[in-house]
């Protein structure tokens, strides 16, 4: 009953009475309403980033980029669940180092917790953090919740930080709720931040994004819907977009441009898309295992970093040389210090003295160690 009396109340809004939608809280209120058929969903996704311009040529330069701008390719797993649980499995490749670096982060609303961990492949051991659920950007969800834009509004209608004003427009002779986001700022106007287009006809999706920096538009986002058939109702979801960004750095500051500085490109993959699977309490958690992908390019890209490639071990020869200039070091430091012509050292003078002794026998122990190895 009570679900029944949320979509006519949505239904309502949708076909114009929609006077009550004046912020962030009640139109994400109503894109909430709209969405209400889909409990859950999970998806595999790629993309890619690229650079472009001024930008592409810096970025070429130090190898942080190909000869076609692109940096970095990427895919993995999405779970949403309704109330703002969140698993994202993402494995992203740099192009200039070859390198696979996972990405794990765990929303869970309830606890008001987000967990995330992150490891290279060519690292022994990754970083993970825990932050409060308000921390700012902690949910960062990234991929496709750079796409599914719902639990983005979120943070923006709970941050006290923020506040927002709703305007209608026209793309293309379509009618759109547009969300202005503005930072609260003190002893100055607030700035504008973030516009986002709203289509209520369509499920209350993102269709369009941009960002400002200093008042400037600094990046342009458009999204691409598709029609689903959840619960025997029409439910239209994100499926794609393509983000832009018009802002380089130089000397530190932001300079804008008129063609794009960077650009990326998500979608998600055809036949992964799956609503209502309802996903237990261990899925929002880092000891979740998301299982073989069925894309060919995550399932690729999973096996690359489950072949861990740790530094080799240095040859006996590199060995010998890092000890006799440890040594050397130890040497110079212990002549140093034992030079400075201070009354009452001479106890300071042993205590190197000893700590250099243990210098050279710790690096003859990793020497022997190794080369027995």
């Amino acid at each position: 009953m009570f679900a029944a009396v949320i979509l006519s109340l949505a239904a309502a809004m949708a076909q114009g009475d929609d006077a009550s939608i004046h912020d962030a809280a009640s139109l994400v209120a109503l894109m909430e309403a709209l969405l209400q058929p889909v409990e859950d969903f999970r998806c595999e996704f790629e993309g890619r980033r690229s650079y472009g311009g001024v930008l592409a040529e810096e970025e070429q330069k130090h190898k942080r980029a190909n000869q076609d701008g692109l940096a970095e390719t990427f895919g993995g797993l999405y779970i949403w669940r309704r109330g703002g649980d969140v698993y994202l499995n993402n494995f992203q490749k740099s192009v200039a180092s070859n390198e696979i670096t996972r990405v794990d982060l765990a929303v869970r609303s309830r606890d008001r917790k987000v967990e995330s961990y992150r490891r290279v492949n060519d690292r022994a051991v990754g970083g993970g953090e825990i932050r409060s659920f308000d921390d700012p950007n902690a949910r960062s969800y990234g991929a496709i919740g750079a796409v599914f834009l719902l639990e983005k509004l979120k943070e923006f209608a709970e941050n006290n930080a923020y506040e927002s004003t709703i305007a209608d427009d026209q793309l293309d002779g379509l009618k759109y709720k547009v969300l202005n986001v503005y930072l609260k700022l003190k002893h100055k106007p607030n700035a504008l931040v973030h516009r986002f287009w709203v289509d209520i006809h369509k499920s209350g999706h993102v269709v369009r994004a941009e960002d400002y920096i200093a008042g400037k538009l600094s990046g342009v986002s458009e999204f691409q819907l598709k029609r689903f058939t959840v619960k025997s109702s029409e439910v239209w979801m994100p499926v794609a977009g393509e983000l832009k960004g018009y802002v380089g750095l130089v000397d530190r500051k932001p300079v804008w441009y008129d063609e794009p500085t960077s650009i990326q490109n998500i979608y998600i993959i055809n036949g992964t898309l799956a609503f209502n699977q309802h996903p237990g309490p261990q899925t929002f958690t880092l000891k979740y295992r998301p299982g073989t992908p069925i894309s060919d390019h995550i399932r690729k890209l999973s096996y690359q970093y489950g072949q861990q490639k740790l530094p080799d071990n240095p040859s006996t020869r590199e060995t010998e040389k890092m000890l006799v200039e440890q040594v050397r070091q130890a040497n110079e430091q212990n002549r140093t210090l034992v030079a400075a012509p201070i009354e009452g050292w001479e106890w300071q003078r042993w205590a190197v003295g000893v700590m250099c002794l243990l210098v050279v026998v710790s690096c003859y122990l990793l020497w022997a160690q190794r080369r027995s190895g």
